[in-house]
């Protein structure tokens, strides 16, 4: 491999034809990626590009690729691949690539899931040069005749955003169809990745090549050009009087003060933040300040036309600001951003480096971004990232080692393109493959054997293991590997039921449930605390409860984990307050020798480090990456120790693990990345003597048996035995069931993916066992307080950010703010409105700023429609209804029209939001009869008309009638 070097005449070097394109398009010379990349790529070298999503990484891969298209012979099939892991980006690529191949009379054809029957048929007949799909849609491809001949003339493959696939099995998937294809084709091809900055480049390089050795990576770095603010917003008083408006807390209103200023001051913003009810509540709490506040809200659970509509409206400058999740961390186009914001720590470096690389897409301009923190923890912790992002100490790839599931459906397509195989020739296929780089021979032949004597096998092994084959009827296999496709998990649901008043409360994602599905487990959800009394079938009944300590929040398993070198030195930092406290400095000096270190103000520094300030004065130790420190309040138990997230969970499991057996004593386990919580009748004392004790030769068996009974485990081998045809989709699993399940598994190929995939992705046993080593060698002491009156500073900001997840809201007005969060959800509604007497007036409009009496500007008509469709769309259908030519699609566009027509025209303003309410027909029409005017009295017939509609939708889904 090796490094490119810049060429700043690089488009000279592109075919004549594509070079009076460039001059046509406007660019005036290349950007840093385009001008390093070009090159390798037009002399046919693997290349791994690596920079800021809108440097112009597509235009560097494509524009040689087109040129090389341009010399190469032209034959019948797919000559490009362009591979991206989502359909969003797909639909993205199609609208900018288009112009380009239309030019240079190449044909261009997407094909993905939402890709219609003709166009499918079209492109198997007449297959386009260029194709652009997803990883799922190879696997399709790859088995059909007529397409997997399409794809025998694939000269040059572009995979996009491979840093996202390259940590999922949907990589590891990908990397084995390439290799599927390069024996296809009996040859190479040119293989080009594209990735947004990570922590191991080399072994993303190494995925992406598989067995085609040779490849030149060309790094781009954003950190030069990126800067970065860690905010702390104080309350002020203006804070105060908004927090009662939205019963909240000073501070949370102080950061929605500080975001809004942001806003203000930028022409476009993304905020991001780490879960997606967080995007939820903060997006509902901007409306309920303000429902005119241009900021909207984007994730992966909304309606693909919500997410189109907020993905326009920030493009056109509508809406000033979208509050996403990951959904926008990849290049999906949104315009220019000039301004990142983080809400709360992105607890990893990459993700501060990814998100923040979102702003300032022009060339040489800064990237620039906001951390806005919550509490000290947090803000130790961002400046703990941001030093390392800035510092290039970014967190390694997790690329899955050998996921034997996704080898499983492998094998599946092997035997869909030939029906029998020689087990060494498909040996070296899927060594070929970078996640299987390692398998071992006798671990192929275990899994084959594995599939050869399940209960409906479709593969056969030969007496002497040389050889498999196909068995069975070709539905078994073929409803095998497509109901496989994807290697995304199929996560089910379960309804949260208040046992009292027997209403739901909300919804509990599997894996959630696997874990902390007990009786007595209290867990946060909708603002309050609840207490677990059953599980039965797809049901949690639950009770109200007063106490939150010690409650999990129900998105925990969502969170960004935060890896062990931060928590360490975030453990190192409060270790220099100690000793420089012991030196007799105050809280101002220490800070400002942190900020020579860490870029920010000794005001905002001294912040953070305040609570370790106090509990060195208070006389009590700081517990550090060098020092575990454990304490107690009332009934729970604080073991304040700086693993991260990983670590953590696997250390609490063992503790909760070893309590159980060693003194009978059931512990309810939660924990954050420098703390562990016990909840139970357990002392300090006695953990502390599990901690000092934990190290030795039965350690390992120890925490592998606790991690067999996490819940973790158990959702991932049911997952396992879902994708490798044990369990059918759907299938309600009680407790027993899977404790009969795994042990039935044990020692499968099954138990073992489960095994690999649950400490790769959910507990760091490997960590864990390392820290309860250095524990037993001196290097960490620990240190008992017993029991305290109140908890200790330090214990104290963990304990109120269980108390803050809670809504502050008093039992009389919940009902109020419940009504007033759905009248603003209704008036934030964007729609298109229409003419319908002239049929020239056409226009998308927020119901919040819509004519009380609406009227069309052209012609004065009040017959004006409202429909779900966006207003090029809604265009269309006006235009075809003059012509009277409707088809299937615009019929339905023209009905809503019609019949939202009758009712604006009649009642107006009020008849819009009614029908955007989402009731039946017949209950619109009753509240507009008893109330036709836009009242206190109208929100409050629409709530309890859609608390009532939702109920009895959830007792027909969920049968519980």
């Amino acid at each position: 491999m090796g490094f490119s070097s810049t060429n700043s005449n690089a488009f000279e070097m592109l075919a004549e034809p594509v070079k009076r394109l460039v001059e046509e398009k406007g660019f005036m010379k290349p950007t840093d990626p385009q001008a390093r990349a070009i090159k390798p790529i037009l002399e046919g070298k693997n290349v791994l590009l690596i920079a800021a999503t809108g440097t112009g990484k597509t235009e560097a891969a494509f524009l040689p690729v087109l040129s090389k298209l341009l010399e190469e012979k032209r034959i019948r099939g797919v000559k490009v691949l362009y591979i991206t892991p989502l359909r969003a980006l797909n639909r993205d690529l199609m609208d900018r690539l288009q112009w380009w191949c239309s030019k240079l009379d190449l044909s261009i054809g997407v094909r993905h899931g939402d890709t219609s029957m003709r166009e499918r048929r079209t492109q198997a007949d007449m297959p386009p040069d260029i194709l652009v799909t997803t990883p799922e849609t190879l696997q399709i491809m790859l088995v059909g005749r007529k397409l997997r001949e399409n794809l025998l003339t694939v000269r040059h493959v572009i995979i996009d955003e491979i840093h996202e696939l390259a940590e999922s099995k949907r990589g590891a998937q990908l990397a084995l169809a390439l290799e599927r294809l390069k024996w296809l084709k009996k040859g190479d091809f040119q293989i080009i990745g594209l990735s947004a900055t990570v922590g191991s480049p080399e072994e993303v390089a190494r995925f992406l090549v598989g067995s085609s050795d040779s490849y030149e990576m060309i790094y781009v770095p954003i950190v030069k050009l990126m800067r970065v603010k860690i905010a702390y917003p104080k309350p002020t008083p203006e804070d105060i009087k908004l927090a009662s408006k939205l019963y909240t807390y000073p501070d949370v209103a102080a950061r929605l003060r500080c975001i809004k200023e942001i806003v203000e001051s930028s022409k476009s913003c993304l905020i991001f933040t780490n879960t997606r009810p967080m995007t939820e509540v903060l997006g509902s709490r901007f409306k309920l300040w303000d429902v005119s506040i241009p900021i909207n809200v984007h994730h992966g659970s909304l309606a693909l036309e919500s997410r189109l509509r907020a993905e326009r409206g920030l493009k056109s400058g509508t809406l000033k600001a979208l509050i996403a999740t990951s959904s926008l961390e990849l290049g999906i186009d949104i315009g220019s951003i000039d301004m990142v914001i983080q809400y709360n720590s992105p607890r990893q470096a990459t993700r501060l480096v990814q998100r923040v690389g979102r702003s300032g897409h022009r060339v040489g301009a800064v990237s620039k971004g906001t951390v806005i923190v919550q509490n000290p923890d947090d803000a130790i912790e961002a400046l703990v990232v941001a030093r390392r992002a800035m510092s290039d100490e970014l967190e390694p790839v997790k690329i899955p080692e050998k996921p034997l599931d996704a080898l499983m459906h492998e094998i599946a397509g092997f035997l869909l393109t030939k029906k029998r195989w020689a087990v060494d020739e498909a040996y070296v296929i899927i060594k070929g493959a970078y996640n299987y780089r390692n398998l071992e021979f006798d671990e192929f032949i275990e899994l084959l054997r594995f599939m050869a004597h399940m209960r409906s096998p479709f593969l056969g092994l030969s007496f002497k293991e040389v050889e498999f084959f196909r068995v069975g009827p070709p539905e078994r296999i073929y409803t095998y590997y497509f109901e496989n496709l994807s290697m995304i998990p199929d996560v089910k649901q379960y309804l949260v039921i208040d046992q009292d008043s027997e209403e739901p409360v909300g919804v509990l994602d599997e894996p959630f449930v696997a874990e902390y599905g007990k009786p007595g487990v209290k867990f946060i959800m909708a603002g309050e605390v609840w207490s677990v009394v059953q599980v039965f079938e797809d049901r949690v009944y639950v009770k109200s409860a007063e106490d939150p300590l010690g409650a999990v929040p129900s998105w925990v398993g969502e969170e960004i984990p935060v890896p062990y070198e931060v928590a360490q030195e975030v453990g190192s930092v409060r270790r220099f307050v100690e000793e420089r406290f012991e030196e007799g400095k105050d809280l101002l000096e220490i800070a400002r020798e942190l900020s020579q270190k860490y870029r920010s103000t000794p005001d905002f520094i001294a912040r953070g480090i305040e609570p370790i300030f106090e509990q060195c004065r208070l006389g009590y130790p700081i517990p550090n990456d060098k020092r575990i420190v454990v304490e107690a309040y009332k009934d729970l138990v604080t073991v304040h120790v700086l693993g991260g997230t990983l670590i953590n969970r696997a250390l609490s499991r063992f503790l909760s693990e070893v309590l159980t057996e060693r003194f009978a004593k059931p512990v309810a386990v939660s924990e954050d990345p420098y703390r562990i919580y016990l909840k139970g009748q357990v002392s300090p004392e006695e953990v502390s003597t599990i901690l000092k004790e934990g190290s030795g030769p039965d350690i390992a068996p120890l925490v592998r048996r606790t991690m067999e009974k996490s819940g973790f485990f158990r959702f991932r081998i049911t997952q396992a035995a879902r994708k490798m045809g044990i369990l059918e989709k759907g299938a309600t699993l009680s407790r027993e069931f899977v404790d009969n399940l795994i042990d039935a598994l044990r020692d499968t190929p099954v138990y073992k993916e489960a095994f690999r995939e649950a400490v790769e992705r959910d507990i760091d046993l490997k960590g864990a066992e390392k820290l309860l080593m250095r524990i037993s060698k001196g290097e960490i002491e620990v240190i008992c307080l017993g029991e305290l009156e109140k908890p200790t500073p330090i214990a104290k900001v963990g304990v109120d950010l269980i108390t803050r997840r809670l809504e502050k809201v008093p039992l009389e007005r919940k009902r109020t703010l419940k009504v007033a969060k759905m009248k603003v959800e209704l008036l934030s509604q964007l729609r298109t409105f229409a003419c319908l007497e002239c049929k020239g007036y056409v226009e998308e409009i927020e119901l919040h700023r819509l004519e009380d009496e609406p009227r069309c500007p052209i012609c004065g008509s009040k017959l004006i429609g409202m429909a779900d469709a966006d207003e090029f769309e809604v265009g269309l259908v006006l235009t075809r209804a003059r012509e009277g030519v409707l088809d299937k699609e615009s019929r339905r566009i023209w009905r809503d029209l019609k019949r939202s027509a009758s009712l604006i025209s009649k009642f107006g303003k009020v008849a819009a939001i009614a029908l955007v309410s989402g009731l039946p027909q017949k209950r619109i029409d009753e509240i507009l009869e008893k109330e036709p005017r836009l009242s206190s009295r109208f929100y409050e017939l629409l709530y309890e008309e859609r608390k009532g509609l939702s109920l009895r939708r959830f007792r027909q889904r969920w049968r519980l009638d």
